[in-house]
This record gives structure tokens, sequence and C-alpha cells, in this order.
């Protein structure tokens, strides 16, 4: 038969572990939340004195009261700055890049992204996006009108060429 106190801190500890269910963990501090819960209450079981249930209750509720949970908060302002990095990167048009370049900023946004995704404040997140901003914006483009003005005029000498009637010329 379980000792009187150590049944009474045994529902102290569970319902303690109850309440602490109601907030969001990531799958990892989920597991780690009923791990130390099991442990303790084992331990509590086990114990051989008033002070050892009372000295391993202190220490189960100071451990499960360490875990992190999740911060919804911040997770929706990396939701919030995604999509507003999604639609920046929409407004980037590849042609104003080199094939290079345009990679380069590809792979600029994509780390930002991730760095966003793994950020633990806003204030972080708010320098990675200003530092990946700036490094694009950096990122050296193309004088589309000098590109097109290129283009036409090669297109030009391939249309003057086309129409020249190659059999008029004798070799």
């Amino acid at each position: 038969e379980v000792p009187t106190d150590i049944k009474d801190t045994l529902n102290d500890l569970n319902d303690y572990y109850k309440l602490l269910q109601i907030n969001d963990y990531t799958e990892d501090n989920k597991k780690l939340l009923d791990s130390t819960y099991e442990e303790y209450a084992n331990k509590i079981k086990a114990a051989k004195t008033t002070e050892e249930v009372n000295l391993l209750y202190s220490e189960a509720i100071s451990k499960l009261g360490d875990i992190e949970v999740v911060d919804n908060e911040l997770i929706a302002y990396k939701v919030e700055i995604i999509i507003v990095l999604n639609s920046y990167f929409e407004t980037i048009n590849k042609e104003e890049y080199t094939e290079e370049n345009y990679a380069l900023v590809l792979e600029i946004y994509n780390k930002c992204i991730s760095d966003v995704e793994s950020a633990n404040s806003k204030e972080e997140i708010d320098n990675f996006v200003s530092e990946a901003k700036s490094k694009i914006d950096n990122i050296e483009k193309l004088d589309l009108e000098f590109e097109n003005y290129k283009k036409n005029a090669l297109n030009e000498l391939t249309n003057y060429y086309n129409s020249i009637d190659k059999n008029s010329y004798s070799e």
C-alpha cells in the first residue's frame, strides 16, 4: 500500500502534469514532458521518506515547468514574414539577372526562408530578412534596355541575313 503522503503527492504531480498538457509543445518536448512525469512519478513511488518525497516533488515541478512551450505568437510572425518574403520574391524579375546571379538570388531567398523557420525571436527574424534583402539588392542586374537593344540588333541582322537570296551569289 502506498503511503498517504505519496498518494497525495502523486495526485498533485498528476494534476500539475495535466495542467501543463494544455500548452503547446513541440513533438520532442511533449515526449520530454511525458518521460519526465513518468520518471518522477516512479521515483516518488519508490521514495522511503517524506523528505525524499517532498524533494522529488519539488524537482519534478521545476523540471516539468522548465520544458519549453511553443510560442504561438512567434509562429504567427514567422508565417506572416514568409508570406511577405514570397510576395517580395514574386516581384523579382528573373530576366534582370544572369543565370548565375539569379541562382544566387534564389539561394539567398531559400536560406532566408530556412533561417526564419528556425529563428527563436522576432528580432532574429527581422535581422535575417533585412540581411537577405540587402544581399539581393546588391546583386548585379542586367541593363535590360541594353540587353533588349542587343537582342533587337541581332534579330535585325538575322532577318537581313535570311532575306538575302543566297542563290544569287557565286562561290
